[in-house]
């Protein structure tokens, strides 16, 4: 398989969602797919993915920024402290798989928990128009 073209398990493991939530995104235009044949399987090429990792760290910048009230995506906005948590689970596990992070993902979770949890318990995520944090993670290029 070409290089630059990735499966919807790759994808969704680069993006950190499941491969439902990429179908859905597909379906709804977010983030379209390739397919060679109508009814092949889906693939996404590298470089839309890239830049839609990108449009992530600009979509939070905007939502912090905003001096208008602006709902960032629900996949990335975490109203509650139990869906942070949830979501931290989430990329503790993939950080736990990943070989080359083994020896600082700990350290990883334990810094990006503190933040999200102080945002909960100290009022830092208590924006005057919306209330929550945002909290989205990129493997591959190792942001969070």
């Amino acid at each position: 398989m070409d290089k630059e073209l990735l499966s919807i398990g790759e994808t969704a493991k680069m993006l950190g969602v499941s491969i439902d939530t990429l179908r859905r995104w597909d379906k709804n235009g977010k983030l379209s797919s390739f397919r060679p044949v109508p009814t092949n399987n889906r693939y996404y090429r590298r470089k839309s993915i890239e830049m839609f990792l990108e449009d992530l760290a600009a979509l939070g910048c905007q939502w912090a920024m905003s001096e208008l009230a602006v709902l960032p995506p629900k996949d990335y906005y975490c109203e509650t402290s139990d869906v942070f948590k949830v979501r931290l689970e989430r990329l503790s596990g993939e950080l736990m798989r990943a070989k080359d992070l083994i020896n600082i993902f700990p350290l990883l979770i334990a810094v990006a928990g503190e933040i999200g949890n102080n945002s909960f318990d100290h009022n830092l995520g208590d924006w005057s128009d919306i209330k929550g944090v945002f909290f989205g993670y990129d493997l591959v290029s190792r942001k969070i």
